[in-house]
């Protein structure tokens, strides 16, 4: 079963925890869920991950397992309802992005933290969430506190 990278759900990863890439003669953006450890071999993954606000509210989504564990690697994107939402973009939030975090998790809500699923033999990675991440002008990774000043 094939399935674009962006069209994952929650559904999906209830069904399948694990993800991965083919590659080969497939698109670049398809995925295909795991279903023997072997398929993990040298492939870049995706894991189901729990995600909880500091009010103790629980939300699902994936992150990219791997390591180095920085959030550049890891993409974290968590579900709310039929939306998915990437904590790392290549670009700084646009206002928009930025008020619609805002209106998903109050302020204190923040720092959303997060632990990957064991499967398959792949360790949980565990992390916090400041903040929207993206890659600035100087090819850092920066954090947006989205109740912060811009």
């Amino acid at each position: 079963m094939l399935k674009s990278v962006y069209d994952i759900n929650l559904a999906d990863l209830v069904k399948h925890p694990v993800w991965y890439f083919p590659m080969g003669d497939f698109r670049e953006d398809q995925v295909s869920p795991v279903l023997k450890p072997r398929e993990l071999d040298a492939r870049m993954v995706l894991v189901r991950t729990r995600f909880e606000d500091q009010e103790s509210e629980p939300y699902y989504g994936y992150l990219y397992w791997g390591y180095p564990e920085k959030i550049s690697y890891l993409k974290p994107d968590i579900f709310m309802g039929d939306f998915k939402m990437s904590f790392y973009k290549a670009l700084k939030p646009t206002a928009d992005a930025v008020g619609y975090a805002k209106s998903l998790f109050p302020k204190a809500s923040w720092p959303i933290v997060f632990a990957s699923e064991e499967h398959f033999g792949l360790k949980p990675i565990t992390g916090s969430l400041e903040g929207l991440y993206y890659l600035g002008e100087d090819s850092e990774v920066h954090c947006y506190d989205v109740w912060g000043e811009p």
